[in-house]
Protein backbone atom coordinates (compact mmCIF):
# COMPACT_ATOMS: atom_id res chain seq x y z
CA UNK A 1 0.00 0.00 0.00
CA UNK A 2 1.40 3.37 -0.95
CA UNK A 3 1.47 6.14 1.62
CA UNK A 4 -0.76 9.12 1.17
CA UNK A 5 1.15 12.39 1.29
CA UNK A 6 0.02 15.50 3.12
CA UNK A 7 -2.66 17.63 1.49
CA UNK A 8 -1.29 20.57 -0.48
CA UNK A 9 -2.94 23.89 0.47
CA UNK A 10 -4.96 25.45 -2.33
CA UNK A 11 -3.22 28.81 -1.89
CA UNK A 12 0.16 27.13 -2.41
CA UNK A 13 -1.12 25.47 -5.59
CA UNK A 14 -2.22 28.83 -6.97
CA UNK A 15 1.14 30.40 -6.16
CA UNK A 16 2.92 27.46 -7.78
CA UNK A 17 0.81 27.81 -10.93
CA UNK A 18 1.46 31.57 -11.08
CA UNK A 19 5.21 30.86 -10.97
CA UNK A 20 4.97 28.28 -13.77
CA UNK A 21 5.59 29.14 -17.41
CA UNK A 22 1.83 29.22 -18.15
CA UNK A 23 1.21 31.43 -15.12
CA UNK A 24 3.98 33.86 -16.07
CA UNK A 25 2.63 34.05 -19.62
CA UNK A 26 -0.86 34.79 -18.36
CA UNK A 27 0.37 37.45 -15.94
CA UNK A 28 2.33 39.07 -18.73
CA UNK A 29 -0.70 39.16 -21.03
CA UNK A 30 -2.93 40.56 -18.31
CA UNK A 31 -0.49 43.41 -17.69
CA UNK A 32 0.05 44.30 -21.34
CA UNK A 33 -3.56 43.81 -22.51
CA UNK A 34 -5.07 46.79 -24.32
CA UNK A 35 -8.36 46.06 -22.54
CA UNK A 36 -6.74 46.99 -19.22
CA UNK A 37 -6.03 50.48 -20.52
CA UNK A 38 -9.61 50.88 -21.72
CA UNK A 39 -11.36 49.74 -18.56
CA UNK A 40 -11.91 53.23 -17.15
CA UNK A 41 -13.07 54.89 -20.43
CA UNK A 42 -15.44 52.01 -21.22
CA UNK A 43 -16.76 52.01 -17.63
CA UNK A 44 -17.51 55.75 -17.90
CA UNK A 45 -19.25 55.15 -21.24
CA UNK A 46 -21.35 52.40 -19.66
CA UNK A 47 -22.20 54.64 -16.73
CA UNK A 48 -23.45 57.51 -18.86
CA UNK A 49 -25.42 55.32 -21.27
CA UNK A 50 -26.52 51.82 -20.30
CA UNK A 51 -26.29 52.15 -16.52
CA UNK A 52 -28.18 55.44 -16.32
CA UNK A 53 -30.92 54.19 -18.65
CA UNK A 54 -31.27 50.84 -16.92
CA UNK A 55 -31.46 52.24 -13.41
CA UNK A 56 -34.19 54.60 -14.62
CA UNK A 57 -36.47 51.63 -15.27
CA UNK A 58 -38.99 50.18 -12.86
CA UNK A 59 -37.24 48.57 -9.85
CA UNK A 60 -38.47 45.05 -10.60
CA UNK A 61 -36.03 42.18 -10.51
CA UNK A 62 -37.58 40.68 -13.64
CA UNK A 63 -37.02 43.85 -15.69
CA UNK A 64 -33.63 44.80 -14.23
CA UNK A 65 -32.27 41.26 -14.68
CA UNK A 66 -33.19 41.34 -18.35
CA UNK A 67 -31.64 44.75 -19.07
CA UNK A 68 -28.20 43.59 -17.90
CA UNK A 69 -28.33 40.97 -20.65
CA UNK A 70 -29.23 43.58 -23.27
CA UNK A 71 -26.35 45.79 -22.16
CA UNK A 72 -23.84 43.27 -23.49
CA UNK A 73 -24.42 44.76 -26.94
CA UNK A 74 -22.32 47.84 -26.18
CA UNK A 75 -19.69 45.98 -24.15
CA UNK A 76 -19.50 43.19 -26.71
CA UNK A 77 -18.92 45.55 -29.62
CA UNK A 78 -16.03 47.29 -27.87
CA UNK A 79 -14.52 44.03 -26.64
CA UNK A 80 -14.66 42.47 -30.12
CA UNK A 81 -12.72 45.41 -31.57
CA UNK A 82 -10.12 45.31 -28.78
CA UNK A 83 -9.69 41.55 -29.23
CA UNK A 84 -9.17 41.98 -33.00
CA UNK A 85 -6.58 44.70 -32.33
CA UNK A 86 -4.80 42.48 -29.79
CA UNK A 87 -4.71 39.51 -32.19
CA UNK A 88 -2.93 41.58 -34.85
CA UNK A 89 -0.44 43.00 -32.33
CA UNK A 90 2.50 40.79 -33.36
CA UNK A 91 2.05 41.54 -37.07
CA UNK A 92 1.92 45.28 -36.43
CA UNK A 93 5.17 45.06 -34.52
CA UNK A 94 6.75 42.76 -37.15
CA UNK A 95 7.81 40.13 -34.58
CA UNK A 96 5.97 37.10 -35.93
CA UNK A 97 9.20 35.50 -37.21
CA UNK A 98 10.89 36.11 -33.87
CA UNK A 99 8.05 34.52 -31.95
CA UNK A 100 8.04 31.54 -34.30
CA UNK A 101 11.37 30.45 -32.75
CA UNK A 102 9.89 30.18 -29.25
CA UNK A 103 9.19 26.81 -27.64
CA UNK A 104 5.46 27.31 -27.21
CA UNK A 105 3.09 26.95 -30.19
CA UNK A 106 1.59 30.14 -31.57
CA UNK A 107 -1.88 28.88 -30.65
CA UNK A 108 -0.95 28.79 -26.95
CA UNK A 109 0.30 32.38 -27.10
CA UNK A 110 -2.88 33.43 -28.90
CA UNK A 111 -5.09 31.73 -26.34
CA UNK A 112 -3.23 33.53 -23.54
CA UNK A 113 -3.61 36.91 -25.27
CA UNK A 114 -7.32 36.27 -25.89
CA UNK A 115 -7.85 35.05 -22.31
CA UNK A 116 -6.43 38.32 -20.97
CA UNK A 117 -8.94 40.34 -23.02
CA UNK A 118 -11.76 38.02 -21.92
CA UNK A 119 -10.82 38.25 -18.23
CA UNK A 120 -10.74 42.05 -18.17
CA UNK A 121 -13.98 42.19 -20.16
CA UNK A 122 -15.72 39.84 -17.73
CA UNK A 123 -14.51 41.91 -14.78
CA UNK A 124 -15.93 45.05 -16.40
CA UNK A 125 -19.25 43.40 -17.23
CA UNK A 126 -19.40 41.77 -13.79
CA UNK A 127 -18.88 45.16 -12.11
CA UNK A 128 -21.70 46.63 -14.19
CA UNK A 129 -24.05 43.76 -13.24
CA UNK A 130 -23.06 44.15 -9.58
CA UNK A 131 -23.91 47.87 -9.60
CA UNK A 132 -27.31 47.25 -11.22
CA UNK A 133 -28.17 44.46 -8.78
CA UNK A 134 -26.96 46.33 -5.68
CA UNK A 135 -29.00 49.42 -6.57
CA UNK A 136 -32.03 47.26 -7.42
CA UNK A 137 -31.72 45.44 -4.09
CA UNK A 138 -32.10 48.81 -2.35
CA UNK A 139 -35.13 49.77 -4.47
CA UNK A 140 -37.07 46.58 -5.17
CA UNK A 141 -39.77 45.56 -2.72
CA UNK A 142 -40.01 41.88 -3.65
CA UNK A 143 -38.07 39.11 -5.35
CA UNK A 144 -34.41 38.36 -5.95
CA UNK A 145 -31.89 38.58 -8.82
CA UNK A 146 -32.31 36.33 -11.82
CA UNK A 147 -28.83 35.15 -12.80
CA UNK A 148 -29.74 33.51 -16.12
CA UNK A 149 -29.78 36.75 -18.17
CA UNK A 150 -26.53 37.88 -16.52
CA UNK A 151 -24.93 34.54 -17.42
CA UNK A 152 -26.05 34.92 -21.04
CA UNK A 153 -24.69 38.47 -21.15
CA UNK A 154 -21.33 37.41 -19.71
CA UNK A 155 -21.04 34.49 -22.14
CA UNK A 156 -21.96 36.78 -25.03
CA UNK A 157 -19.14 39.16 -24.05
CA UNK A 158 -16.69 36.24 -24.08
CA UNK A 159 -18.07 35.11 -27.45
CA UNK A 160 -17.55 38.61 -28.89
CA UNK A 161 -13.96 38.58 -27.69
CA UNK A 162 -13.33 35.13 -29.22
CA UNK A 163 -14.87 36.02 -32.59
CA UNK A 164 -13.10 39.37 -32.67
CA UNK A 165 -9.76 37.72 -31.85
CA UNK A 166 -10.26 35.11 -34.56
CA UNK A 167 -10.93 37.78 -37.19
CA UNK A 168 -7.93 39.81 -36.04
CA UNK A 169 -5.62 36.79 -36.18
CA UNK A 170 -6.85 35.24 -39.43
CA UNK A 171 -7.58 38.46 -41.37
CA UNK A 172 -5.07 41.01 -40.03
CA UNK A 173 -5.26 44.54 -41.32
CA UNK A 174 -5.54 48.14 -40.24
CA UNK A 175 -9.31 48.14 -40.81
CA UNK A 176 -10.04 44.79 -39.17
CA UNK A 177 -10.59 46.10 -35.63
CA UNK A 178 -13.00 48.92 -36.53
CA UNK A 179 -14.92 46.69 -38.94
CA UNK A 180 -15.20 43.97 -36.32
CA UNK A 181 -16.48 46.53 -33.81
CA UNK A 182 -19.16 47.72 -36.21
CA UNK A 183 -20.07 44.15 -37.10
CA UNK A 184 -20.37 43.13 -33.44
CA UNK A 185 -22.66 46.07 -32.73
CA UNK A 186 -24.90 45.26 -35.70
CA UNK A 187 -24.86 41.45 -35.49
CA UNK A 188 -27.42 41.16 -32.66
CA UNK A 189 -29.92 43.01 -34.82
CA UNK A 190 -29.97 40.05 -37.20
CA UNK A 191 -32.15 38.28 -34.67
CA UNK A 192 -34.55 41.22 -34.60
CA UNK A 193 -34.83 41.19 -38.40
CA UNK A 194 -35.47 37.45 -38.34
CA UNK A 195 -38.25 37.85 -35.78
CA UNK A 196 -39.86 40.53 -37.92
CA UNK A 197 -40.16 37.83 -40.57
CA UNK A 198 -41.57 35.36 -38.03
CA UNK A 199 -38.35 33.35 -37.92
CA UNK A 200 -38.19 32.14 -34.32
CA UNK A 201 -34.50 31.22 -34.57
CA UNK A 202 -33.90 34.96 -34.23
CA UNK A 203 -34.42 34.45 -30.49
CA UNK A 204 -30.86 33.14 -30.41
CA UNK A 205 -29.62 36.74 -30.38
CA UNK A 206 -28.34 37.58 -26.86
CA UNK A 207 -30.19 40.91 -26.90
CA UNK A 208 -33.53 39.13 -27.26
CA UNK A 209 -35.11 38.94 -23.81
CA UNK A 210 -37.21 35.98 -22.64
CA UNK A 211 -40.39 37.84 -21.76
CA UNK A 212 -41.91 40.62 -19.71
CA UNK A 213 -41.60 41.73 -16.12
CA UNK A 214 -44.55 39.41 -15.44
CA UNK A 215 -42.07 36.53 -15.58
CA UNK A 216 -40.38 36.25 -12.23
CA UNK A 217 -43.20 38.24 -10.59
CA UNK A 218 -46.47 36.42 -11.27
CA UNK A 219 -45.06 33.28 -12.92
CA UNK A 220 -41.59 31.69 -12.74
CA UNK A 221 -38.84 32.80 -15.08
CA UNK A 222 -38.58 30.37 -18.00
CA UNK A 223 -34.87 29.64 -18.38
CA UNK A 224 -35.26 27.64 -21.61
CA UNK A 225 -34.33 30.49 -23.94
CA UNK A 226 -31.35 31.43 -21.76
CA UNK A 227 -30.11 27.83 -21.89
CA UNK A 228 -30.45 27.76 -25.67
CA UNK A 229 -28.60 31.06 -26.00
CA UNK A 230 -25.81 29.72 -23.78
CA UNK A 231 -25.51 26.57 -25.91
CA UNK A 232 -25.22 28.68 -29.06
CA UNK A 233 -22.69 31.10 -27.54
CA UNK A 234 -20.49 28.31 -26.17
CA UNK A 235 -20.48 26.82 -29.67
CA UNK A 236 -19.40 30.17 -31.13
CA UNK A 237 -16.55 30.43 -28.60
CA UNK A 238 -15.28 26.91 -29.33
CA UNK A 239 -15.46 27.38 -33.09
CA UNK A 240 -13.67 30.75 -32.99
CA UNK A 241 -10.84 29.52 -30.75
CA UNK A 242 -10.56 26.28 -32.69
CA UNK A 243 -10.20 28.22 -35.94
CA UNK A 244 -7.03 29.80 -34.54
CA UNK A 245 -5.36 26.35 -34.41
CA UNK A 246 -6.07 25.35 -38.02
CA UNK A 247 -3.43 27.44 -39.91
CA UNK A 248 -0.06 25.64 -40.21
CA UNK A 249 1.75 28.40 -38.30
CA UNK A 250 -0.45 27.78 -35.24
CA UNK A 251 1.56 24.72 -34.13
CA UNK A 252 2.18 21.08 -34.79
CA UNK A 253 -0.11 18.26 -35.84
CA UNK A 254 -1.57 17.88 -32.33
CA UNK A 255 -2.56 21.56 -32.22
CA UNK A 256 -4.11 21.30 -35.67
CA UNK A 257 -6.18 18.28 -34.64
CA UNK A 258 -7.32 20.01 -31.45
CA UNK A 259 -8.44 22.98 -33.53
CA UNK A 260 -10.44 20.82 -35.93
CA UNK A 261 -12.16 19.04 -33.03
CA UNK A 262 -12.96 22.37 -31.33
CA UNK A 263 -14.44 23.78 -34.54
CA UNK A 264 -16.54 20.65 -35.11
CA UNK A 265 -17.85 20.63 -31.54
CA UNK A 266 -18.49 24.37 -31.69
CA UNK A 267 -20.44 24.12 -34.92
CA UNK A 268 -22.50 21.27 -33.46
CA UNK A 269 -23.31 23.35 -30.37
CA UNK A 270 -24.21 26.40 -32.43
CA UNK A 271 -26.41 24.37 -34.78
CA UNK A 272 -28.16 22.78 -31.80
CA UNK A 273 -28.82 26.19 -30.31
CA UNK A 274 -30.25 27.49 -33.59
CA UNK A 275 -32.48 24.45 -33.98
CA UNK A 276 -33.82 24.75 -30.43
CA UNK A 277 -34.38 28.47 -30.82
CA UNK A 278 -36.47 27.74 -33.88
CA UNK A 279 -38.96 25.92 -31.64
CA UNK A 280 -39.49 28.97 -29.40
CA UNK A 281 -43.02 30.20 -28.93
CA UNK A 282 -44.32 33.36 -27.36
CA UNK A 283 -46.70 32.94 -24.43
CA UNK A 284 -48.17 35.27 -21.86
CA UNK A 285 -45.56 33.94 -19.41
CA UNK A 286 -42.64 34.67 -21.74
CA UNK A 287 -40.69 32.78 -24.38
CA UNK A 288 -41.02 29.01 -24.02
CA UNK A 289 -38.67 26.36 -25.44
CA UNK A 290 -40.67 23.10 -25.43
CA UNK A 291 -37.57 20.95 -24.84
CA UNK A 292 -36.88 22.73 -21.55
CA UNK A 293 -40.45 23.39 -20.44
CA UNK A 294 -42.80 21.48 -18.17
CA UNK A 295 -46.32 22.14 -16.94
CA UNK A 296 -44.96 22.92 -13.47
CA UNK A 297 -43.14 25.94 -14.93
CA UNK A 298 -46.49 27.68 -15.46
CA UNK A 299 -47.61 27.52 -11.85
CA UNK A 300 -48.11 31.01 -10.42
CA UNK A 301 -45.71 32.25 -7.77
CA UNK A 302 -47.27 32.49 -4.31
CA UNK A 303 -47.00 35.87 -2.61
CA UNK A 304 -48.40 37.77 0.36
CA UNK A 305 -50.22 40.90 -0.86
CA UNK A 306 -49.32 44.33 0.46
CA UNK A 307 -52.42 46.33 1.43
CA UNK A 308 -53.46 49.88 2.23
CA UNK A 309 -55.83 49.48 5.17
CA UNK A 310 -56.46 53.23 5.49
CA UNK A 311 -58.63 53.24 2.37
CA UNK A 312 -62.40 52.79 2.52
CA UNK A 313 -61.82 49.05 2.04
CA UNK A 314 -58.46 47.24 2.01
CA UNK A 315 -56.77 47.69 -1.38
CA UNK A 316 -54.06 45.10 -2.04
CA UNK A 317 -51.41 44.56 -4.73
CA UNK A 318 -48.46 42.31 -5.38
CA UNK A 319 -45.59 43.41 -3.10
CA UNK A 320 -43.39 44.06 -6.15
CA UNK A 321 -45.71 46.97 -6.98
CA UNK A 322 -45.73 48.55 -3.52
CA UNK A 323 -44.47 51.81 -5.06
CA UNK A 324 -47.63 52.25 -7.16
CA UNK A 325 -50.08 51.23 -4.43
CA UNK A 326 -50.77 54.88 -3.43
CA UNK A 327 -51.63 55.72 -7.05
CA UNK A 328 -54.01 52.76 -7.27
CA UNK A 329 -55.66 53.80 -3.99
CA UNK A 330 -56.11 57.35 -5.26
CA UNK A 331 -57.72 55.99 -8.42
CA UNK A 332 -60.18 53.59 -6.76
CA UNK A 333 -60.89 54.83 -3.25
CA UNK A 334 -62.96 57.96 -4.11
CA UNK A 335 -65.74 55.97 -5.76
CA UNK A 336 -65.65 53.35 -2.99
CA UNK A 337 -66.10 56.11 -0.42
CA UNK A 338 -69.21 57.35 -2.26
CA UNK A 339 -70.96 53.96 -2.10
CA UNK A 340 -69.50 52.62 1.17
CA UNK A 341 -71.91 50.37 3.03
CA UNK A 342 -74.37 49.99 0.16
CA UNK A 343 -75.36 46.52 -1.08
CA UNK A 344 -72.94 45.35 -3.77
CA UNK A 345 -70.07 47.59 -2.64
CA UNK A 346 -66.76 45.63 -2.72
CA UNK A 347 -65.38 44.74 0.68
CA UNK A 348 -61.84 44.35 -0.69
CA UNK A 349 -59.79 45.24 -3.78
CA UNK A 350 -57.12 42.77 -4.84
CA UNK A 351 -55.43 41.21 -7.85
CA UNK A 352 -57.27 38.36 -9.51
CA UNK A 353 -55.61 34.93 -9.44
CA UNK A 354 -52.86 34.70 -12.02
CA UNK A 355 -53.94 33.10 -15.29
CA UNK A 356 -52.74 33.26 -18.88
CA UNK A 357 -55.62 35.60 -19.67
CA UNK A 358 -54.80 37.69 -16.62
CA UNK A 359 -51.22 38.28 -17.79
CA UNK A 360 -52.48 39.35 -21.21
CA UNK A 361 -54.74 41.98 -19.74
CA UNK A 362 -58.34 41.26 -18.88
CA UNK A 363 -61.18 43.36 -17.52
CA UNK A 364 -61.98 44.45 -14.00
CA UNK A 365 -64.75 42.58 -12.24
CA UNK A 366 -66.67 42.67 -9.00
CA UNK A 367 -67.83 39.23 -7.93
CA UNK A 368 -68.34 36.95 -4.98
CA UNK A 369 -70.33 37.16 -1.76
CA UNK A 370 -69.28 39.37 -0.08
CA UNK A 371 -68.27 41.24 -3.25
CA UNK A 372 -64.56 41.55 -4.07
CA UNK A 373 -63.17 43.93 -6.68
CA UNK A 374 -60.62 42.00 -8.76
CA UNK A 375 -57.92 43.76 -10.78
CA UNK A 376 -56.27 41.95 -13.67
CA UNK A 377 -52.55 41.19 -13.06
CA UNK A 378 -52.05 42.11 -16.72
CA UNK A 379 -52.57 45.76 -15.81
CA UNK A 380 -49.24 45.68 -13.97
CA UNK A 381 -47.07 43.72 -16.39
CA UNK A 382 -44.35 46.05 -17.67
CA UNK A 383 -42.17 45.59 -20.70
CA UNK A 384 -38.42 45.87 -19.99
CA UNK A 385 -37.26 49.39 -20.75
CA UNK A 386 -40.17 51.16 -19.07
CA UNK A 387 -40.65 52.89 -15.74
CA UNK A 388 -43.61 52.70 -13.40
CA UNK A 389 -44.60 56.22 -14.44
CA UNK A 390 -44.37 55.73 -18.20
CA UNK A 391 -46.03 52.30 -18.22
CA UNK A 392 -48.57 52.47 -15.41
CA UNK A 393 -49.71 56.09 -15.32
CA UNK A 394 -51.90 55.69 -18.44
CA UNK A 395 -53.16 52.37 -17.07
CA UNK A 396 -54.06 53.95 -13.74
CA UNK A 397 -55.86 56.83 -15.44
CA UNK A 398 -57.97 54.30 -17.31
CA UNK A 399 -58.33 52.29 -14.09
CA UNK A 400 -59.86 55.33 -12.39
CA UNK A 401 -62.71 55.40 -14.89
CA UNK A 402 -63.10 51.63 -15.31
CA UNK A 403 -63.21 51.14 -11.54
CA UNK A 404 -65.87 53.82 -11.16
CA UNK A 405 -67.97 52.25 -13.90
CA UNK A 406 -67.63 48.73 -12.45
CA UNK A 407 -68.42 49.74 -8.86
CA UNK A 408 -71.32 52.04 -9.78
CA UNK A 409 -72.84 49.37 -12.01
CA UNK A 410 -72.57 46.81 -9.21
CA UNK A 411 -74.25 49.12 -6.67
CA UNK A 412 -77.01 50.87 -8.64
CA UNK A 413 -77.40 48.36 -11.48
CA UNK A 414 -76.33 48.26 -15.11
CA UNK A 415 -77.93 51.34 -16.65
CA UNK A 416 -80.13 50.25 -19.50
CA UNK A 417 -79.18 46.58 -19.26
CA UNK A 418 -82.62 45.39 -18.22
CA UNK A 419 -84.93 45.48 -21.21
CA UNK A 420 -87.99 45.41 -18.92
CA UNK A 421 -87.11 48.77 -17.35
CA UNK A 422 -88.79 51.94 -18.54
CA UNK A 423 -86.79 54.67 -20.22
CA UNK A 424 -87.45 56.90 -17.20
CA UNK A 425 -85.96 54.29 -14.81
CA UNK A 426 -82.87 54.00 -17.05
CA UNK A 427 -82.57 57.79 -17.01
CA UNK A 428 -82.55 57.76 -13.18
CA UNK A 429 -79.71 55.22 -13.05
CA UNK A 430 -77.80 57.17 -15.69
CA UNK A 431 -78.20 60.45 -13.79
CA UNK A 432 -77.06 58.98 -10.45
CA UNK A 433 -74.06 57.27 -12.06
CA UNK A 434 -73.16 60.56 -13.79
CA UNK A 435 -73.45 62.47 -10.53
CA UNK A 436 -71.12 60.06 -8.71
CA UNK A 437 -68.58 60.18 -11.55
CA UNK A 438 -68.66 63.96 -11.45
CA UNK A 439 -68.03 63.98 -7.68
CA UNK A 440 -64.96 61.72 -7.97
CA UNK A 441 -63.44 63.91 -10.66
CA UNK A 442 -64.44 62.01 -13.80
CA UNK A 443 -66.47 63.18 -16.78
CA UNK A 444 -70.14 62.84 -15.89
CA UNK A 445 -70.90 61.51 -19.38
CA UNK A 446 -67.66 60.13 -20.86
CA UNK A 447 -67.20 60.48 -24.58
CA UNK A 448 -67.08 57.15 -26.40
CA UNK A 449 -63.73 56.13 -27.87
CA UNK A 450 -64.50 54.86 -31.34
CA UNK A 451 -61.18 53.05 -31.64
CA UNK A 452 -61.88 50.49 -28.93
CA UNK A 453 -65.50 51.04 -27.95
CA UNK A 454 -64.45 52.13 -24.47
CA UNK A 455 -65.02 55.37 -22.66
CA UNK A 456 -62.32 57.92 -23.31
CA UNK A 457 -60.90 59.06 -19.95
CA UNK A 458 -60.93 62.78 -19.38
CA UNK A 459 -63.23 63.60 -22.32
CA UNK A 460 -66.68 64.97 -21.51
CA UNK A 461 -69.56 63.80 -23.67
CA UNK A 462 -73.14 65.00 -23.89
CA UNK A 463 -75.94 63.81 -21.55
CA UNK A 464 -78.71 61.69 -23.09
CA UNK A 465 -81.12 64.54 -22.42
CA UNK A 466 -81.13 67.95 -20.66
CA UNK A 467 -83.26 66.48 -17.87
CA UNK A 468 -80.72 63.73 -17.15
CA UNK A 469 -77.87 66.25 -17.17
CA UNK A 470 -79.73 68.56 -14.78
CA UNK A 471 -80.53 65.68 -12.39
CA UNK A 472 -76.90 64.55 -12.42
CA UNK A 473 -75.66 68.07 -11.63
CA UNK A 474 -78.25 68.39 -8.88
CA UNK A 475 -77.23 65.09 -7.28
CA UNK A 476 -73.51 65.93 -7.47
CA UNK A 477 -74.12 69.28 -5.76
CA UNK A 478 -75.39 67.58 -2.57
CA UNK A 479 -73.08 67.30 0.39
CA UNK A 480 -71.28 63.98 0.74
CA UNK A 481 -73.33 62.97 3.80
CA UNK A 482 -76.67 63.96 2.19
CA UNK A 483 -75.81 62.12 -1.03
CA UNK A 484 -74.77 58.99 0.85
CA UNK A 485 -77.86 59.06 3.10
CA UNK A 486 -80.15 59.35 0.08
CA UNK A 487 -78.42 56.40 -1.61
CA UNK A 488 -78.74 54.25 1.51
CA UNK A 489 -82.46 54.97 1.65
CA UNK A 490 -83.22 54.67 -2.07
CA UNK A 491 -80.67 52.37 -3.73
CA UNK A 492 -83.10 49.42 -3.77
CA UNK A 493 -85.74 51.55 -5.49
CA UNK A 494 -83.16 52.81 -7.99
CA UNK A 495 -82.13 49.26 -8.88
CA UNK A 496 -85.80 48.24 -9.24
CA UNK A 497 -86.58 51.19 -11.49
CA UNK A 498 -89.20 52.64 -9.17
CA UNK A 499 -88.02 56.28 -9.14
CA UNK A 500 -88.22 59.18 -11.56
CA UNK A 501 -85.79 61.99 -12.27
CA UNK A 502 -87.91 64.25 -10.08
CA UNK A 503 -87.20 62.00 -7.08
CA UNK A 504 -83.48 62.75 -7.30
CA UNK A 505 -82.74 65.57 -4.78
Amino acid sequence: MSAVGPAVPTGWRLRAWSRSAAGRLMRLELHRSTMLLLLVPVALLLGFTELRNNLGQAPLWGARSIVVQRSMELVGGIVAGVAAWTAARDRRRHITELLATTARPAWVRQIAAWAAVAVWSLLLYGAYVAVVFVVTARQATWGSPNWWPAAVGATAVVACSAVGFAFGALIPGRFTAPLVTIGALLAPQIGTLALQRNQQWGRISPVEDPGTSGTGVFVPYHAGLSIVQLIFLVGVILAALGALAIPPRAGGRGVHRAGVVAVAVGVAFAATGLALAGTARQTAQGIVIPAFHTAADDRPIAYTPVCDSNATVPICLHPAYRAVLPSVVNAIDPVLAEVAGLPGTPTRVTLAPTTVVGLKGGDLRVSGNPPVFYLSPGLFVLQPGTTFASALDPQIQQLRQDAADAVIAKVIGQTGSDGTMTSNAVAVQTAIAAGIRQVVGLPAFPAADATNARSAPGQQGSPPSPAVGAAATRFAALSSSARHAWLVANVAAVRAGQLTLADIP
